[in-house]
């Protein structure tokens, strides 16, 4: 029988147990994300690994690098230390100095903003071999990234995400790297993660309607006021501060605006109104242009247009005010007027109306619409206008103030499109004789 010697066994095991860990503890692991900049802060780059497995935190001497879209390396920033977190699923993020300052995240390791957004490629040294991904004109060496993500290039204001939808949704895990960056990798918004768990957030942006619009005040005469609202609300992860309105374009002074700024949203808050006026100065159409600033840095301005139509006074008539009054109110009865069923309403003869006024100045509301739309107010018997009364949307309370002509009965005719229905409010102010 022949004997071992224990310092052989000895050596063995200590080969195997100082080989294994060393060699897990850095590649099992991804680029997953990699964003180019905002067009406002095109610095603001960042690059965000991930692991899918744990103990892959030993990324001490390791490094991502950056090339141009022909293969040349721009940069190589290597990792002084390890990092603390070495969960499954935890990531590293490497960002410049601007992509830390905008998000509110500190970067595991600070690079300097070179990623390319025409085309480049990205790679972690670490992982055996390298994980990279390449996107846009890149035309270096095709091994492990196959064909380029997005061939027009990285949009700005925008990330480049690894695909999550393979294996185990929602998880990384090895079936989600093909070694194609056009397979692995899609569109979305940026949400840069660091060790600690900590992710960025900006504010966000969104209103109804969307910019440019157009925001429709619909038609009045000449002289008499039209409101419109737009929803301002926050679609991101962080504060949005909305200031600055300025009016401008063709009739900047047929429009006002209402609501005082700066207007602060915080993270999840319900979405705010601004009062918008028009007061036509001269028939036909009225436009001009609304411009917001933002501190979302995917939106920092944004611009609506704004129409409404001027109305010629009606011929040898002189305008009467009365004392408001509500001619009609669809609540009590329970009747909303409904779409493909237009509803005439007698307005002569009450509320201090002339029997032979011509037309009259109503402040019109909707409430309790079933969905988005608009009424048309006319004279009853004529064709309906194109413009419209007032626009709203669904389950909105919403007024506007109109002069409506009325025909030889006195009658005025509201219509609801496109579809659902709506109670409707009219209260007179005035009229036309």
């Amino acid at each position: 029988m022949k004997r071992v010697s224990c310092l052989g066994v000895t050596l063995v095991l200590v080969g195997i147990l100082h080989t294994e860990p060393v060699q897990a503890a850095f590649h099992l692991m991804m680029v997953v994300e990699v964003f180019p900049g905002y067009t406002s802060s095109p610095s603001a780059q960042y690059v965000e690994l991930q692991m899918y497995s744990s103990g892959q935190n030993f990324v001490s001497g390791h490094s991502v690098q950056v090339f141009d879209a022909a293969g040349g390396l721009l940069g190589t920033f290597t990792f002084s230390g390890n990092v603390a977190n070495g969960a499954n699923q935890a990531s590293i993020l490497i960002a410049t100095a601007e992509a830390e300052a905008l998000f509110g995240v500190t970067a595991d390791l600070v690079m300097t903003p070179l990623i390319a957004p025409a085309g480049g490629k990205v790679c972690f040294t670490g992982a055996i071999p390298p994980d990279c991904v390449a996107w846009g004109g890149y035309s270096g060496s095709p091994v492990g990234i196959g064909n380029p993500f997005s061939p027009a290039g990285l949009t700005l204001d925008e990330a480049a995400q690894r695909r999550l939808d393979r294996g185990i949704p929602g998880v990384l895990d090895v079936s989600d790297d093909t070694d194609d960056s056009a397979t692995d990798f899609i569109t979305g918004a940026p949400a840069p993660r660091n060790n600690a768990g900590m992710t960025g957030s900006v504010a966000g942006y969104g209103s109804t309607p969307a910019p440019p619009g157009p925001i429709d005040f619909g038609a009045i005469v000449v002289g008499f006021s039209l409101s419109a609202d737009l929803e301002v609300k926050e679609l991101g992860g962080d504060t949005l501060t909305v200031s600055a309105p300025l009016l401008g374009g063709t009739n900047p002074g047929d429009f006002s605006v209402e609501t005082s700024f700066p207007l602060v949203l915080p993270d999840e808050a319900p979405s705010r109104t601004v009062e918008l006026g028009c007061t036509p100065q001269d028939v036909d159409m009225r436009t001009a242009t609304l411009t917001l600033t933002s501190n979302d840095p995917a939106a920092p301005t944004v611009v609506y247009d704004l129409n409404c139509t001027g109305l010629p006074t009606p011929p040898s008539l002189s305008f009467f005010t009365v004392a408001p009054c509500r001619a009609a109110d669809t609540r009590p009865a329970g009747e909303p007027i409904v779409a493909g069923a237009d509803r005439t309403f007698t307005i002569a003869g009450i509320c201090e109306v002339s029997m032979t006024a011509r037309a009259v100045s109503l402040t019109v509301a909707v409430t309790q619409p079933t969905a988005q739309g608009n009424v048309r107010l006319f004279p009853a018997g004529s064709e309906a206008p194109l413009a419209s009364t007032l626009n709203y949307a669904t389950g909105q309370t919403r007024a506007n103030n109109a002069v409506i002509e009325l025909n030889l009965d006195g009658e005025l005719t509201a219509r609801c499109q496109p579809s659902g229905s709506t109670h409707l409010i009219l209260d007179v102010n005035g009229y036309f004789e």
